[in-house]
Order: structure tokens, then C-alpha cells, then sequence
């Protein structure tokens, strides 16, 4: 009777081991901030300026291969943006906080490609384990880029010197490869879909945008660069689906 149960451990972990190889497919969902770092122009800048990071939507389709229940290479294609966010304080209600600031942001469309090696812990007895990746990943801009916006506060007028907010952004078609660490926690599911939220950061090696930022604060002419290399750091929410042919 011993070696019969010992037999039915043995061929449960086998099989437990063999679910766990193959490939999975999913989609991510994410959002992240892209920083951006100064560069040149002048480097007083006036109290009512901010320089603050691009926000950044994420979202693609990726397919991850399992070696064993720990070993795992993941892959995929994600759809992204890139850029700068400045702005200028502003008088404002306190029935209308979002009127603080006066913004200018401007996106690149990129398009990555990660290649991630991932090491997931022993589930607890709950299916949820913990994770840790490293890896590299591309990143691709298509088109040369040159686009100037404009911003002013509500009621300003630039031609009468009033306060405004403007940048330029440049960029050249460009593909570059990145580093990448991500890790966080994943849920297995009972008929083998895996529920996945990870904190990711991607650190980039050369600069790939620039913008010039020109402002006016009472009468005064302020203009500063900045250098965008395709960092940032955010959440990301994948959803693996069960593997073909699994039960």
C-alpha cells in the first residue's frame, strides 16, 4: 500500500512538472512613467516650471515558454509611447484643483520587443507564487519626428507677453536596445490560465529624443533641453490563457 501511494505522488509531481512546460500566450496591459533628464539651455529655471515624467499606456501580446515549474523565457510585442510633460503653475479655485497647471506633453509612438528570463518561486497553497525576470528589450520609432505644441494659460494671450509654455520634440527613426528588470506576483488559475501583475522597469543606454522647452514667467524668456533614453518604470497586468491542448 506504501509503494502504491508513494507511486501516486511520484506520477501526480510528473504531471504537475509536465503542465508546467510549453507555451503560454497572453496580453498586457500597463502604465508606467517615462522620465526624461536635463540637458542644456539655461539652468535657472523659474519656481512656477515643472518638469515632470510622461505618462504611458502600454499594451501588447506576449508568449511565454516554461522549461519547468521555475524556468521560464518570455517574449512578445508592445505597443508604447515615449515623451515630455512640462508645466506651469497657476493661480486656481479650490473647487477646480485640475486647473493648477498648464500643461504640454508630447508622445513617440514606439513599438518594443522584451526577451525576459523569469524564475517564479514555489506556489503556496494557494497557486500564488512570486517572480523575478531580467532580460533585454527593443525599442523601435518608425517615423523621424519634429513637432512643436504650443500652451497657454486660459485667458493668456502670448502675443501681449503673458505666460505661455512651449517645446519642440526631435527624434530620428531609431531602433535600441534596452535593459530590462521586472518582477512581482502571479496567480495560477484553476483550468491553467495564469493571472500575472509585475512591476517593470526598463533602463535605456543612449538618448533617442530631444525637446526643447521655451516659457515666459512675467515677462521673462526661459528655455531649457532635455534627453529622453527610454526609461521608465511602471505596473503590468498580463493575463496568460490556457495552453492548447491542456485540461
Amino acid at each position: 500500500m506504501k509503494k502504491i501511494l508513494i507511486s501516486l505522488v511520484f506520477a501526480g509531481s510528473l504531471m504537475g512538472a509536465s503542465a508546467q512546460k510549453g507555451f503560454k500566450y497572453g496580453v498586457t496591459f500597463g502604465l508606467g512613467g517615462n522620465n526624461s533628464n536635463y540637458s542644456g539651455g539655461s539652468a535657472d529655471a523659474n519656481a512656477l516650471f515643472h518638469h515632470n515624467d510622461f505618462g504611458k499606456a502600454n499594451l501588447g501580446f506576449t508568449a511565454r515558454y516554461f522549461f519547468d515549474e521555475h524556468w521560464s523565457v518570455q517574449s512578445g510585442l508592445g505597443i508604447s509611447d515615449i515623451g515630455f510633460e512640462f508645466a506651469l503653475a497657476k493661480d486656481y479655485s479650490l473647487m477646480k484643483k485640475d486647473d493648477h497647471f498648464t500643461k504640454n506633453n508630447m508622445g513617440i509612438t514606439v513599438m518594443q520587443v522584451p526577451i525576459t528570463a523569469i524564475y517564479a518561486f514555489k506556489p503556496n497553497c494557494k497557486n500564488t507564487r512570486w517572480f523575478v525576470g531580467a532580460g533585454i528589450s527593443s525599442m523601435t520609432n518608425f517615423n523621424n519626428f519634429n513637432q512643436s505644441s504650443h500652451a497657454t494659460p486660459k485667458g493668456e494671450d502670448i502675443v501681449n507677453n503673458s505666460n505661455y509654455l512651449d517645446q519642440t520634440v526631435n527624434a530620428e527613426k531609431f531602433t535600441v536596445i534596452n535593459g530590462q528588470l521586472m518582477g512581482g506576483i502571479e496567480k495560477i488559475l484553476k483550468k491553467g490560465s495564469i493571472l500575472q501583475l509585475a512591476l517593470i522597469t526598463n533602463l535605456g543606454f543612449s538618448n533617442i529624443a530631444t525637446s526643447t522647452v521655451t516659457y515666459m514667467v512675467d515677462n521673462k524668456k526661459y528655455t531649457h533641453s532635455f534627453t529622453n533614453k527610454g526609461d521608465y518604470s511602471g505596473l503590468i497586468l498580463t493575463y496568460y490563457f490556457k495552453s492548447i491542448g491542456e485540461k
